[in-house]
């Protein structure tokens, strides 16, 4: 048994006998205590100019496809981010779907139930399948000489 050694004092290649095993190699960047960086590497014009870190205003574009002629500007201006604004034109849209719901063929969880002989909770799923194939919606950065109310 003289042969054998525990796995940790056998010498690997690299090692002297003189160092202390530091862990892997990897860029100073990535150990303790360096503060000189803030997080990955990425042009300055990423970080200034980003659409999602500043408040702008954005014209709301909002409607139902198909026959309904698609999305038109609703009149809204939002002051936020371009997800913020996103998402509010994304609920005008529902909101346009819901105006209609249950006239022109766009079907309540109510009609499904009755047409396809399906519970609550299907009928619910299709509806929202069948409401997200109608809608239509997007933002545009707000240009009051374009985008008048």
């Amino acid at each position: 048994m003289k042969y054998l050694k525990k796995f940790n004092e056998i010498k690997m290649f690299g090692d002297s006998d003189d160092s202390e095993y530091e862990g892997p190699m990897v860029p100073s960047s990535w150990k303790e205590g360096n503060d000189k960086e803030d997080g990955p590497m990425v042009p300055s014009s990423w970080k200034e100019k980003s659409e999602e870190s500043t408040n702008n205003k954005w014209a709301i574009f909002a409607g139902l496809g198909g026959g309904f002629g698609g999305a038109n500007f609703t009149g809204e201006v939002f002051n936020g981010t371009k997800t913020q604004a996103e998402s509010r034109a994304y609920g005008a849209a529902q909101e346009e779907y819901e105006s209609y719901e249950g006239n022109h063929g766009l079907r309540s969880t109510s009609d499904i139930m009755d047409e396809d002989g399906v519970d609550e909770e299907e009928a619910e799923q299709i509806r929202n399948e069948e409401m997200e194939s109608w809608l239509d919606y997007w933002v545009e950065p707000y240009d009051p000489s374009k985008h008048q109310r």
